[in-house]
């Protein structure tokens, strides 16, 4: 989890057994790719759209319901070359870039190698279209036009049109440079399907009120998605809608749904819908770059580089309200437990409790730098820290639970509690379950098709979010799996 993200109040996860053994079912999928597609398919029921390293599926009765997959499920490795559905097998049939053949399993989920049909792949009620071919498009979304082989967005931004593709003479599917578009090949009238993340680099991942996942790409892109991985809207820092989006840091949620986004010159507040609300320039939290923000009823407090400051739903501007620290501090996480609101600062945590500011007599630390800090969920409520050298959970008064302390092997980059007791953390390019109640260890150093420094988000119950280079993936937890304790 991001610093200064903390989900106390509306996420009651379901309570598991405490000490039951650390597993996983290991079913990461990624949540999508850009780039430029490579092939797409159709079949009575589905629509494949396939980019260098990934596949994604649509539905094409209901709605469209995205499913994003990749070498986890068995596709090549090496990146993938073509796509086509035979009537005959009934398949979808997956070609490689060095001519390796793959079958699609539906119910699996799943590609295996194997040969081609003799008489090859053929499908008479899918027909490709050249974009030479294609009728003139009408996108429904106001403000879009077709030129030539592209359509314009309204930020006057082009995407080339890659494939066309008419499933029974009437369905038409298109695959452009940035995204996907259905509709009437007999109209030509056509509407955006959201299909994926803006990036496949991913640096930070947030959760909402109404359990939306936030992600952040690496070059500032925005994007969310709903509890089932699907993909609801994108925001580019080169659209001009949303300029404001300079150097972006995700803070906190923000009311029933959306987050808090800090920027270069104050922060923002995002929903799917776009931005909603803006606090930057003479509005902005003073004291520096915003570091961490937190609501509490109709109060938002943000720790910036140098300051603590707080503005109620009436106030028409921030106001200092600071621990009793010298001097200037960053506060780079706040949290919200239920003895009161802590701060974790380069001058250890201060909790605002009934006599005000001081220093938290329950938590260790006193004069450590609190890098990372979040708080369990659910009962006991306990809190993990870390100062880049130990990494401990403390207790708070009244709320007995378990204390421990761990020192990693590697560099921490993120962390969160599960609604189970344990907690997830990101070291390095792996990710590691820790029970503090048993100090059972779980390590994943591969197969997550992620690298680099990962950021962790426990969420959904059974679910964990983990994002890094090469996009995020969702990855389902067994909370009663037998026992197992090595490195896998």
């Amino acid at each position: 989890m991001t610093r200064g993200a903390n989900f106390l109040g509306g996420f009651l996860l379901p309570l598991a057994a405490m000490g039951q053994v650390l597993s996983s079912q290991g079913d990461p999928r990624p949540l999508g790719e850009v780039g430029r597609p490579v092939s797409i398919a159709g079949s009575p029921f589905e629509v494949w759209v396939a980019y260098p390293h990934s596949m994604v599926v649509f539905a094409r009765i209901g709605p469209p319901r995205p499913r994003w997959y990749g070498s986890e499920q068995g596709l090549p490795a090496e990146g993938i070359a073509s796509l086509c559905f035979d009537d005959g097998t009934q398949s979808l049939w997956i070609g490689s870039i060095t001519g390796r053949s793959f079958r699609w399993t539906q119910g699996l989920e799943s590609a295996q190698e194997t040969a081609l049909p003799p008489g090859g792949c053929s499908n008479r009620s899918s027909r490709p279209v050249a974009v030479s071919d294609l009728p003139p498009l009408f996108p429904s979304s106001p403000g879009w036009l077709q030129s030539a082989g592209d359509l314009i967005g309204p930020d006057g931004l082009h995407q080339r049109v890659r494939f066309g593709l008419v499933l029974d003479g009437r369905d038409l599917w298109i695959a452009t440079e940035r995204g996907i578009w259905t509709g009437s090949s007999t109209t030509g009238r056509i509407s955006p399907v959201p299909s994926g993340l803006a990036e496949s680099c991913v640096v930070e991942v947030l959760r909402d009120s109404s359990g939306d996942a936030w992600l952040l790409g690496c070059k500032g892109s925005i994007s969310v998605v709903d509890a089932s991985n699907h993909p609801l809207a994108s925001f580019l820092p080169d659209d001009p809608l949303f300029y404001q989006l300079r150097s972006p840091h995700l803070l906190c949620p923000a009311g029933p749904d959306g987050i808090w986004v800090s920027v270069q010159d104050g922060i923002l507040r995002l929903d799917p819908r776009g931005l909603q609300e803006s606090w930057t320039g003479r509005k902005a939290p003073f004291g520096g770059r915003t570091l961490s923000c937190l609501e509490l009823a109709d109060t938002l407090w943000c720790g910036t580089e140098n300051s603590l400051v707080r503005k109620s739903s009436s106030d028409r501007s921030f106001r200092a309200d600071p621990p009793q620290w010298s001097g200037s501090s960053p506060v780079h996480t706040l949290l919200s437990t239920p003895v009161g609101l802590l701060a974790a600062t380069d001058r250890g945590f201060w909790w605002d409790g009934p006599d005000g500011w001081k220093r938290p007599p329950f938590l260790s630390g006193e004069s450590s730098t609190i890098l990372f800090a979040t708080s369990e969920p659910v009962e006991p409520w306990r809190i993990a820290w870390s100062d880049g050298r130990f990494l401990k959970v403390d207790t708070l008064p009244g709320h007995p639970g378990s204390t421990a302390t761990t020192i990693p092997d590697r560099p921490l980059t993120g962390m969160s509690f599960d609604g189970s007791g344990r907690l997830h953390t990101a070291l390095g390019g792996s990710w590691s379950i820790w029970n503090p109640a048993s100090d059972e260890h779980r390590e994943w150093q591969s197969g997550l098709g992620l690298s680099g420094n990962i950021d962790v988000l426990s969420i959904w119950g059974d679910r964990v979010i983990l994002a890094g280079t090469g996009g995020a993936v969702s990855v389902r937890i067994a909370p009663y799996a037998p026992s197992a304790t090595s490195p896998r």
